[in-house]
C-alpha cells in the first residue's frame, strides 16, 4: 500500500510517499516547500490571500505527486497557524473539495502525540524519551515511552512568531535577541517543574536538522547523514552565536540549500533550542528527521487494525 503524508505547518508544508508492508514504513520520498501560511498572521485573523495562494501553488504539486505516484490512501494535517487563524476550518474545508483529501487540523496536544509517535518509530528503545518539535507559529514539548504520554503540551512560541515579533533588524540586534529569549524562557518556566522529561530527548522539524546540517558542513540536505546527530548544548550555543551576527542573505549564502527558505527564522530557532536547553537542563539532543507525517501514517494503521499498544 502506497500512502501520501502531509503536514501543513505554519511555515513549511511537507510530503512523505511511502509503502507500507507487514506494517513497515518503507520511505519512498520526501518533499520540502515553504510556503510560510503563517506570514503576517495575526490570531483571529484570517489568513492573508497571498499566503493562500502560496500555499495552494504548493498544494497543486503535490497532488500531482501523490497521482505520479498512485497513492491509495492520502493523510493530511494541519497544525498552529490553522487553529489561530479565523478562516482555519473553512480553507481546510476548501482543501479537501478540491483534492478529495481529508485534512485534519489537529489541537497542539494531538499534533504533539502524533509527533512522538512518529519520531519514535520503530520502538526499538523502551526508554523513556522526551521530544521538542519547533514549528513556525508553536513548539510542542512531549514526554513518553513506548506504552504511555507522561506529559505534552504545545506552547504559542515558534520560528515565525519570533522572528515577526522581535527581529526587526538584519541581522538582528542584542536587544531584540535578549526580548525574544526573556518570553521564550518565560512561556518555557513551566517546564522546571516536570518530573519526567526522559532519559535523552529527540529534536524534529527543520531547525534542528538544518543546524544539524550547519555543524556537519552539509550544504545539500541528506536524511540518512542528518538522522541521529548529536546537538550538545555548546554546539546549540555556537551556532546561535554565529547566527545573530550575520545578515539572512550571508547565512544562505554560507550554508546553501539546507537553509533555504528558513535563512531569516534559523536564528529564532537556534534561539528556542538554547533556552529550551537552559531552561529544562538538557545537555544534548538527538535530530530526528521524521515525526508528525511518519505519525500520521503510524496513527492511522494502529486504528485501522485496532490495536491498543499506543494510546492518546
Amino acid at each position: 500500500m502506497t500512502i501520501a503524508s502531509i503536514d501543513l505547518g505554519s511555515n513549511t508544508v511537507l510530503l512523505l510517499i511511502a509503502e507500507v508492508k507487514n506494517s513497515e514504513i518503507i520511505t519512498i520520498k520526501n518533499y520540502y516547500r515553504a510556503p510560510r501560511i503563517s506570514k503576517n498572521l495575526n490570531k483571529g485573523e484570517p489568513f492573508p490571500e497571498e499566503n493562500i495562494a502560496r500555499l495552494y501553488e504548493t498544494l497543486d504539486e503535490y497532488q500531482s505527486i501523490i497521482e505520479k505516484y498512485k497513492c491509495e490512501t492520502v493523510l493530511a494535517a494541519a497544525t498552529n497557524a490553522f487553529r489561530i487563524a479565523s478562516n482555519g476550518g473553512q480553507i481546510a474545508s476548501e482543501i479537501n473539495e478540491k483534492y478529495g483529501w481529508k485534512l485534519n487540523i489537529l489541537t497542539g496536544e494531538e499534533e504533539a502525540r502524533l509527533s512522538f509517535l512518529g519520531s519514535a518509530y520503530p520502538f526499538e528503545d523502551e526508554r523513556s524519551k522526551s521530544l521538542i518539535d519547533i514549528g513556525g507559529g508553536s513548539t510542542e514539548i512531549i514526554s513518553g515511552n513506548k506504552t504511555e504520554i507522561l506529559y505534552r503540551k504545545s506552547f504559542p512560541v515558534g520560528v515565525v512568531y519570533l522572528t515577526e515579533k522581535y527581529l526587526k533588524h538584519n541581522p538582528p540586534l542584542d536587544s531584540e535577541l535578549s526580548a525574544m529569549e526573556k518570553e521564550t524562557a518565560d512561556i518555557f518556566n513551566e517546564l522546571k517543574s516536570v518530573q519526567d522529561l526522559g532519559e535523552y530527548t529527540i529534536a524534529i522539524a527543520g531547525t534542528p536538522t538544518t543546524l544539524a546540517c550547519i555543524k556537519k558542513n552539509i550544504k545539500i540536505y541528506d536524511e540518512k547523514i542528518v538522522d541521529n546527530t548529536i546537538l550538545n548544548f555548546n554546539d546549540i550555543s555556537q551556532l546561535y552565536d554565529c547566527l545573530k551576527t550575520m545578515k539572512s542573505k550571508e547565512i544562505l549564502e554560507n550554508f546553501g540549500q539546507v537553509v533555504e527558505g528558513r535563512e531569516d527564522l534559523i536564528t529564532s530557532g537556534a534561539g528556542i533550542l538554547k533556552v529550551f536547553m537552559e531552561v529544562t537542563g538538557i545537555r544534548e539532543l538527538r535530530v530526528n528527521s521524521r515525526g508528525l507525517r511518519y505519525g500520521l501514517i503510524l496513527d492511522y494503521l494502529i486504528k485501522k487494525r485496532n490495536k491498543k499498544e499506543f494510546l492518546p
